[in-house]
């Protein structure tokens, strides 16, 4: 019976091709996180009910403000090889030589070493929460074999990997297949996880049809069926509309954006006169900063928009000349699979000049588009960790490909005061931060929206799951 249960259950959750990068340096969108997340362990991982949870440590130990000492449990790989302390540390290392998509991990820092069976940290500085870091995909564990590699593929979880699952491409077919040797966890998770992107189809319409249990809800799906949500007893929907911002990056190197005062005349003119449809309140919602409304030190919409109302000598009656003719804004390939199309209508209408919007970017040429600087401007939609916010703004300032230039260079010492600052102190560092990204006008903040997760209720038991961890997979049970 206990096969049967946990045989195969069918996720909306884009899958990756052979040959396709999937590597933990180099995270770009959400779908590579999660699956990077079921495919790999980490030290440490996070829990909303009971905060840092211990994963493949068994120990840590803060000897100091710049030492940590670490040891670590039993596991193995996918191919039944023990996972040993020098895995950790090689993996670390790696880390450090990288320029990751979430953590300055190098910047942070020191030395890696090793004293019998502990690991010892020692960090350049300071760094409050270093322990959320240990819980980022950007540090997990890999196999010696892919330590070796410039970029890690697909193909290369499918021969080993250290977490819950590992994957496999079966013909045109995608699985998260159980790894049998893994020991950090209960067993009864599911065997075999088939992935099956949303991209152009309808979720609501999958899900009545018994297609997908679980997973990602394509938005153009769940805005088209919101009055229907819960005429199918067994399918039970979550998530808010404060879950992801979009926004526009404003490339300052163009020649459209690289004066201040065009740059702040968007900032004007769309915190004071965008507005969103009715109809879109309960999936949506204006947004006046870069840092979502979950998030420990947002800032207050009121000061913000006593700052943009300050700006006397921007005159939003007088379209600055660059912008006369309009500019064109390239985003994502699948943006509106995520976001919502009718919501950007109204934006040539409040600027006052032509603004096109072109989903043109595939996600595996991102990195390359985004370093050609050749935009004018990039439509972002991003997620980020209610409680610890620093991987974004690494991810968009301080990566190898940043869509973010620290133009007035204040944001750096910003986000250093921020990781040495005590709990208490870093919401305040953050609300400075949000102010100086408004003040900078890089990014311009449209709307909030929902990401939407969705389990069969008949099916599965996600209680072990809340929402920081809901593609934590190997904590579903099938009933």
């Amino acid at each position: 019976m206990s096969c049967q249960k946990n045989d195969e259950i069918k996720m909306s959750l884009t899958p990756l091709k052979r040959g396709v990068v999937l590597d933990t340096s180099k995270i770009y969108f959400l779908n590579e996180y999660y699956i990077l997340e079921n495919l790999t362990v980490r030290l440490v991982e996070m829990d909303l009910k009971t905060g840092y949870k211990l994963m493949l440590a068994s120990e840590i130990h803060q000897k100091s403000d710049l030492l940590y000492e670490i040891k670590i449990r039993e596991t193995f790989f996918s191919n039944g090889e023990a996972l040993t302390i020098n895995d950790v540390i090689n993996s670390l290392l790696r880390a450090k030589q990288s320029i990751n998509s979430h953590v300055a991990f190098s910047e942070i820092v020191e030395s890696i070493t090793l004293e019998k069976d502990i690991i010892q940290i020692k960090l350049k500085k300071k760094v409050s929460d270093f322990l959320y870091y240990l819980t980022l995909a950007d540090l997990s564990i890999l196999h010696k074999s892919q330590l070796s590699l410039k970029q890690i593929k697909v193909e290369n979880w499918e021969t080993v990997s250290s977490g819950p699952f590992y994957y496999k491409v079966e013909g045109e077919d995608v699985y998260l297949i159980k790894n049998k040797f893994y020991t950090l966890s209960e067993r009864n998770y599911p065997d075999r996880i088939k992935l099956i992107s949303a991209r152009g189809r309808d979720t609501f319409i999958d899900f009545k049809n018994e297609y997908v249990d679980i997973g990602e809800f394509n938005l153009n799906s769940y805005e088209k069926h919101i009055s229907s949500l819960n005429s199918v007893d067994n399918l039970k929907v979550i998530g808010n509309n404060g879950d992801m911002v979009n926004f526009f990056a404003l490339n300052v190197t163009s020649e459209l954006f690289k004066k201040e005062y065009n740059r702040r005349w968007i900032q004007k003119k769309m915190i004071l006169n965008y507005k969103l449809e009715e109809k879109y309140k309960n999936i949506a919602r204006k947004a006046f900063q870069f840092f979502t409304p979950q998030v420990k030190g947002f800032a207050s919409e009121s000061v913000l928009l006593d700052e943009v109302l300050s700006w006397k000598n921007i005159n939003t009656d007088v379209i600055p000349e660059e912008l006369s003719r309009g500019f064109t804004v390239n985003t994502y390939q699948r943006a509106f699979e995520v976001s919502l199309k009718g919501a950007f209508k109204e934006i040539s209408k409040v600027l006052g000049v032509n603004v096109e919007i072109h989903a043109n970017v595939p996600s595996t040429d991102f990195e390359t588009f985004v370093n050609k600087k050749e935009y004018d401007a990039f439509l972002g939609i991003t997620a980020m960790d209610q409680v610890i916010v620093g991987e974004s703004l690494n991810l968009y300032y301080f990566s190898s490909f940043p869509m973010f230039k620290d133009v007035n260079k204040k944001i750096l010492p910003l986000m250093n005061k921020y990781q040495s600052s005590s709990n208490y102190d870093a919401s305040a560092v953050l609300n400075e931060i949000s102010l100086q990204m408004i003040k900078d006008a890089e990014c311009i903040p449209i709307f909030y929206v929902a990401s939407p997760f969705f389990y069969n209720t008949k099916k599965l038991d996600v209680s072990s799951l809340d929402e920081l961890t809901y593609f934590n997979l190997w904590k579903i049970k099938v009933i």
